[in-house]
């Protein structure tokens, strides 16, 4: 290996020198591909892998009693170095080969005929132009490189190997050696203190024999071990040399394949620049026109009415009745105007107005879960006096009763609770309409069903929960009613008897 320079001289560019990880050599690939690759051609731009100078050569092929790898291992690093800058030049290339395969691939479909892509033919020519250059780098320079990986990585294997073996082995010879002089200098501390009782086999002419034995296998390992490393040393300046002959073939050759290849492109857009200068700017519409891709202008608009689908006519899906009713509300007894819409199927839909959407109810009642009161008639009041029975009954004496209210209730447990809904109107023959398009779907009511729906709706609309639920209004009008209806028992409530309204 090359001696570092003196700080007199002017320091040339340093050897390429074994790294100690693998970091190093990512360091070294990337250092190669950021340069130009023009720039690669000239030794002086060759990537240099990281330097580390030793103080004084390594003596001992075997590395022993030295700082350091062993020699054969630095060797095995600097093979494998430049083996992964050779596999990083061909993981760069092959990039660039798919990269223009693809964009070969993307100017082959920009031409069509009798459209401005006829006149594109120099698009069809770049994507020629790219799968030639992507084919001179699949066949001449990647395989180059791929097979100088290979190689190198087998020899650094190899390398690795032979020498180990042999380091081994005089490693082993070198233990023998020692052990043969500490047994000959046992034999002759023994035979200096107690010479009568000497064994046989501690006698120091056998003792000697056999360390000299030992120590010329050794001699013979360590020089084998030398001339191997000698040899692989040589073996290995000559893979490095060849190896960076195939780097610069390679990369001469793709600088004159990347000439060869913009020229070609630079001739086509010239060509191109000069046809689509005489292109009329609306041949390809009127090209595209011809395709049959856009809408007829004599297509007729569908009438919104006319409009058909399966089950849009059964019966099921026609509105019985609907119009507007006034709902009794829970607590403050209020009449609250809403809108109503009636069902084939037995439902009793309502919204806040007419103009709600007819999908999005605020409730809907099943009728046949409901039992209906027959119309009830009142006594006509001032508008927001409040009446007890015994008053209504008083004043039934002397005014006509009018048909204008009727009660839907559910027993409890229905739906999981009981309902009750009180619904009233002004018009008179609306409200009968109503009662009977309605008592068609519910249960009918015997006479103690009616009566019964007709005293408990008033008291059970005063304890339902809902949006006009407040407890100590509850309270109040429920001490309020005892007060006033004075002939009649109250019963107590219990749990169940509350009804909750729909």
């Amino acid at each position: 290996m090359s001696p570092a320079p003196s700080s007199t001289e002017s320091a040339p560019r340093p050897p390429l020198t074994p790294t100690r990880a693998s970091s190093a050599s990512k360091l070294a690939t990337q250092r190669l591909l950021k340069q130009p690759l023009n720039s690669l051609l000239h030794s002086s731009a060759l990537p240099t892998l990281p330097t580390k100078v030793r103080t004084e050569p390594p003596t001992d092929p075997a590395g022993a009693g030295e700082r350091g790898p062993r020699p054969a291992q630095v060797l095995v690093k600097r093979l494998n170095e430049v083996a992964r800058i050779a596999g990083s030049l061909e993981g760069y290339f092959g990039g660039l080969t798919a990269s223009h395969v693809a964009q070969a691939k993307a100017m082959a479909t920009l031409s069509g005929p009798n459209t401005i892509h006829s006149l594109l033919e120099a698009s069809k020519d770049e994507a020629e132009q790219h799968k030639a250059f992507a084919h001179v780098i699949t066949t001449e320079i990647n395989p180059p490189l791929a097979n100088l990986s290979k190689v190198l990585h087998e020899q650094a294997r190899a390398l690795e190997a032979e020498i180990d073996a042999l380091v081994d082995a005089v490693v082993r010879e070198r233990s023998n050696f020692d052990a043969s002089i500490s047994h000959l200098a046992k034999a002759l501390s023994t035979l200096s203190k107690t010479p009568t009782t000497l064994p046989s086999s501690l006698d120091p002419v056998l003792a000697r024999e056999a360390a000299e034995q030992h120590g010329k296998q050794k001699i013979e390992k360590e020089n084998e071990l030398l001339t191997v490393s000698f040899k692989w040393q040589e073996k290995v300046r000559d893979l490095e040399v060849s190896g960076f002959v195939v780097v610069k073939a390679c990369l001469a050759k793709w600088r004159e394949a990347r000439s060869n290849h913009l020229g070609a492109l630079e001739d086509g857009y010239i060509t191109l620049m000069k046809e689509v200068a005489a292109l009329a700017p609306d041949v390809e519409w009127k090209h595209f026109v011809t395709l049959n891709q856009l809408l007829p202008t004599s297509l007729p608009r569908i009438d919104s009415s006319d409009i058909s689908y399966p089950g849009r006519d059964d019966a099921s899906t026609t509105i019985t009745k609907q119009g507007s009713l006034e709902r009794r509300k829970r607590f403050d007894k209020q009449w609250k105007a809403a809108h109503y819409v009636l069902t084939p199927s037995g439902y009793l839909h309502e919204y806040r107005s007419p103009s709600s959407p007819l999908t999005r109810p605020l409730h809907s009642l099943f009728l046949p879960h409901f039992t209906l009161s027959p119309l009830i008639e009142s006594i006509p009041t001032q508008p927001g006096s409040e009446l007890t029975a015994a008053q209504l009954i008083q004043k039934a004496a002397t005014a006509v009763p009018q048909p204008e209210r009727f009660v839907l209730q559910t027993k409890a447990g229905v739906n999981g609770v009981g309902a009750v809904r009180e619904l009233r109107s002004d018009d008179l023959v609306g409200i009968k309409e109503w009662w009977e398009a309605i008592g068609k779907f519910t249960k009918g009511a015997t006479a103690k069903d009616a009566a019964n729906i007709t005293e408990s709706s008033r008291e059970e609309l005063e304890f339902e929960e809902g949006e006009d639920d407040d407890e100590s209004f509850a309270d109040a009008r429920k001490q309020e009613f005892a007060a006033e209806d004075t002939s009649t028992p109250k019963k107590s409530l219990k749990p169940g008897d509350m009804v909750k309204r729909v």
